[in-house]
């Protein structure tokens, strides 16, 4: 792909129990069927490398990210920094509170950097995409 992820890492974990205790315990069935829709269009964008599309259709999801945002302080201003580097989107990687952010390739090297910078609290790092998925393989074992 012609993209990059950066994962910013904060110092502390977010435990499962609290990042789940915030979210609401039904959608009204209007905003399932937004919701899905938007997750729907942003895996089509990526299968067509139709990554602004993609990275705008993940920062609109409303099933999680919504309610977890305050529980991870770093959360804007990685976002905000991100968007000055042209950044496709910045979101609450799961329950967090990692934060993944998609970016152009040409631009990523630089935005790890001022995100080291900036936010020198966190973990910053360029990661690998596996673009071939799981392989399942037979090994034998000499007895």
């Amino acid at each position: 792909p012609h993209v990059d992820i950066i994962l910013t890492i904060p110092p502390y974990e977010l435990r499962t129990e609290d990042s789940r205790r915030v979210l609401p315990d039904t959608f009204s069935h209007k905003g399932a069927v937004q919701n899905s829709a938007i997750s729907n269009t942003m895996i089509c964008a990526l299968i067509q490398h139709k990554y602004k599309l993609a990275g705008k259709m993940m920062e609109q999801d409303g099933f999680h990210e919504p309610y977890r945002q305050h529980l991870i302080p770093e959360f804007n201003q990685v976002r905000k920094l991100s968007r000055q580097h042209d950044a496709y989107a910045t979101v609450i990687s799961g329950a967090g509170p990692t934060i993944l952010t998609l970016c152009p390739k040409e631009k990523s090297g630089k935005l790890v950097r001022t995100l080291r910078e900036k936010i020198n609290n966190c973990a910053s790092e360029l990661v690998t995409i596996n673009e071939i998925g799981v392989k399942d393989e037979v090994v034998y074992l000499k007895s």
